[in-house]
């Protein structure tokens, strides 16, 4: 069974949304970033990074939740996720990386008062 790390309302999330709409059975562990959980040895095997989320997969470990949403769509292909031509796909990259860039960074610069960053 697939293991989840990370918790919302990180982008944990996109991971979620993503399992749930392949129908997918996971194990959630929760990750506490306020208590430092990202930090200590065990999680940083999984991620030297110290985000979250991480994907856990057999002996596949994805980090970046664009990263595991992809693998995800591109593993479970009857779903429809991936289009099959290259020039559809390249649409779908597109407006991935234009919300990631583009759309997320100033709606998280109003989500998050400068207090908390």
């Amino acid at each position: 069974m697939m293991k989840l790390y990370g918790t919302p309302p990180t982008r944990t999330l996109r991971v979620i949304w993503m399992l749930n709409e392949l129908g997918l059975e996971y194990e959630q562990v929760p990750v506490d970033l306020m208590q430092g959980e990202h930090l200590q040895p065990d999680f940083l095997g999984l991620n030297p990074a110290a985000k979250v989320p991480v994907l856990v997969d057999g002996s596949q470990v994805i980090t970046e939740s664009a990263a595991i949403q992809l693998y995800l769509a591109e593993k479970y292909p009857q779903v429809g996720f991936v289009p099959s031509a290259v020039e559809e796909r390249t649409q779908m990259y597109h407006w991935i990386f234009f919300l990631m860039t583009e759309i997320e960074p100033p709606l998280w610069r109003i989500a998050v008062p400068v207090a908390e960053r």
